[in-house]
């Protein structure tokens, strides 16, 4: 399932074991975690049945708003006794999260390749 919105989209597919993958592209803002909240709403995931992988290699801008959905998401899953992912994040996502000092407690990899422009 593939939800657009007006400056980015979010993919969610299943993998072969059954989990939740999720892949964000664009704007991880206001209206992405609108679009990404009304999609997960109709998911099983919302129940903390599944683990769920999320690829956020193609977010070029996050706000506040996607930082609040991350933690939500992690408490939701780590609630079920299932694990949150982060199976790819763009140098832009991951500088927002280590400002945030987020980096370990979301258990996110250092991206390859060149460091981001300074905000």
């Amino acid at each position: 399932m593939i939800v657009k919105g007006p400056r980015g989209s979010i993919r969610l597919s299943r993998t072969e074991q059954g989990d939740l993958q999720v892949a964000a592209e664009g704007e991880f803002d206001v209206a992405m975690s609108l679009q990404l909240t009304d999609a997960l709403d109709i998911d099983p995931y919302v129940n903390g049945d599944t683990d769920v992988e999320l690829d956020l290699s193609g977010v070029t801008y996050m706000d506040s708003t996607g930082i609040r959905l991350l933690i939500l998401t992690r408490s939701k899953v780590h609630a079920g006794g299932h694990a949150l992912k982060i199976t790819g994040i763009s140098q832009f996502a991951y500088r927002v999260l280590e400002i945030a000092e987020l980096v370990e407690f979301l258990d996110v990899t250092k991206p390859d390749g060149d460091e981001p422009r300074p905000f």
